[in-house]
């Protein structure tokens, strides 16, 4: 899959959506969290679509936010558990909807954030290491090496697996 470069925002909207929602589940462990995540960063850039493409990646313009979106989600949460102890909820039920490797994507899930990402933009969406460090904001050697890290130490938790490495 090459850089996205939609003429619209409704063509980038249907290539991005499925791609994004797909890698943030796997990310944030939540389906519903990952659509949420996702639907409020495609609005900013429906919000911003002039300036957003015309950007060399709006694609990973909009990964970026979507990211940037989920760790704001993330500190306000940490913020309401600490202040209302009250409302502890249950943690996510589901790691991901029904996948045929359920051990596999708990171990995605025990990595750390930024290979979290590389792994699952690499592996899921077929990015290219440029691309993903423009997510991930280094460079693509570094995103390369975060890439490697990730699939060793999947490999290590989950040895039968075949990871793309």
């Amino acid at each position: 899959m090459g850089q996205v470069t939609p003429v619209s925002f409704d063509s980038f909207y249907r290539e991005m959506r499925p791609s994004l929602v797909g890698g943030l589940t796997r990310i944030v462990g939540d389906r519903t969290v990952a659509e949420d995540v996702a639907h409020d960063a495609l609005s900013v850039v429906l919000r911003t679509w002039p300036r957003v493409s015309a950007c060399e990646s709006p694609y990973a313009w909009t990964w970026r936010g979507a990211l940037n979106l989920n760790a704001k989600r993330l500190r306000r949460r940490r913020v309401e558990l600490r202040h209302l102890p009250r409302q502890l909820t249950a943690p996510a039920t589901a790691l991901v909807e029904a996948t045929p490797d359920m051990q596999l994507w708990a171990a995605v899930a025990a990595l750390p954030l930024r290979q979290r990402v590389v792994v699952v933009l690499r592996v899921l969406d077929d990015r290219s290491y440029a691309e993903i460090a423009d997510v991930v904001g280094c460079s693509a050697d570094y995103a390369r090496q975060l890439h490697r890290r990730g699939v060793d130490r999947l490999r290590s938790l989950v040895p039968e697996t075949t990871v793309d490495g």
